[in-house]
C-alpha cells in the first residue's frame, strides 16, 4: 500500500487504519508525487490511496501513476467536491473516490471493496438495472447531499428518495451510501440514460448552468459519514 498526500499526520493516520483494518503493509507514504512515482514503480503496491486537492493537479498525479503502475488500484481521497473534478477524476481509471470528509469507516470499506474486487476494474453484474430515478439519486448522493437536499434539488418527497436509495442498495448488494455509489459507477448507466435536469432547470429551460448535462456513473463519493447513514439510508 502507498499513500500520497501533502499532510504527513494524515498519511501515517491512514497507514495505521488501513494496516490494523485490513492487515495491509505500508510500503511507503510520501507528499512528494516524483517520490511516489519510484515507490509505484519499485514496489508495485496492491492499492494506492491518493489525495488530489487541485482541480489542475487531478491529471498530473493520477495519469503517470497509472502509466507506472497499472496493476495498482487507485482509490482517491479528495476535497474537491464540484462535479466538473470528480467526472474528471472518475475518467481516469480509479477504483474509488471519497471526499475527505468521509469517515475512516467509509474509506476502510472502499479499500476493502477495491482489494475484494481483484487486479482488474470490474463490471459488476446487476441482474435488475436501476432505474434512472435511481442512477440520478446516487449522482445525488454522489455530490454529497442528504436526502432532505436530494429531495428539494428533485422536487419529490423525503420518503421517496429514501425509497429510491432502498432499491438501489438491494440491486447493487450495496451496504452504505458510499458503497452503493461506487458500484453504481463501476457498473455504469444504462444505454442512452441521461440524467433530467433538476426541477429548478425544468422552471427555467434557458439556465445553462442548470441543465448542464452529467452522468452518474462520473460521481463517486459521498460526504454523508457513518454516524448518520443509517437514517440517510
Amino acid at each position: 500500500m502507498l499513500v500520497v498526500d501533502a499532510q504527513p499526520l494524515l498519511r501515517e493516520a491512514l497507514c495505521e487504519v488501513l494496516e490494523h483494518q485490513l492487515g495491509l503493509t505500508a510500503t511507503a507514504h510520501t507528499g512528494d508525487d516524483q517520490l511516489a512515482m519510484r515507490i509505484a514503480v519499485q514496489s508495485r503496491p496492491r492499492v494506492i490511496v491518493v489525495a488530489v486537492d487541485h482541480a489542475g493537479a487531478i491529471a498530473s498525479r493520477l495519469v503517470p501513476l497509472h502509466a507506472l503502475a497499472p496493476q495498482s488500484r487507485l482509490v482517491v481521497l479528495s476535497s474537491l467536491t464540484d462535479l466538473s473534478s470528480v467526472q474528471e477524476v472518475l475518467a481516469l481509471n480509479v477504483s474509488g473516490y471519497l471526499t475527505k470528509d468521509a469517515g475512516l469507516a467509509e474509506l476502510v470499506d472502499v479499500v476493502r471493496s477495491v482489494l475484494a474486487d481483484g487486479g482488474s476494474r470490474p463490471s459488476p453484474r446487476i441482474e435488475q438495472p436501476l432505474s434512472a430515478r435511481e442512477l440520478e439519486v446516487l449522482a445525488r448522493v454522489a455530490e454529497g447531499l442528504s436526502n432532505r437536499q436530494i429531495a428539494m434539488r428533485m422536487d419529490i418527497a423525503e420518503g421517496t428518495v429514501k425509497r429510491h436509495l432502498h432499491n438501489a442498495y438491494t440491486k447493487l448488494g450495496a451496504v452504505s451510501r458510499i458503497d452503493a455509489v461506487n458500484k453504481a459507477l463501476l457498473a455504469g448507466p444504462p444505454h442512452g440514460y441521461r440524467r433530467r435536469p433538476a426541477a429548478s432547470a425544468r422552471k427555467n429551460p434557458t439556465d445553462p448552468q442548470a441543465v448542464s448535462s452529467y452522468r452518474p456513473n462520473r460521481a463517486d463519493s459521498s460526504r454523508s459519514s457513518s454516524s448518520s447513514e443509517s437514517s440517510e439510508l
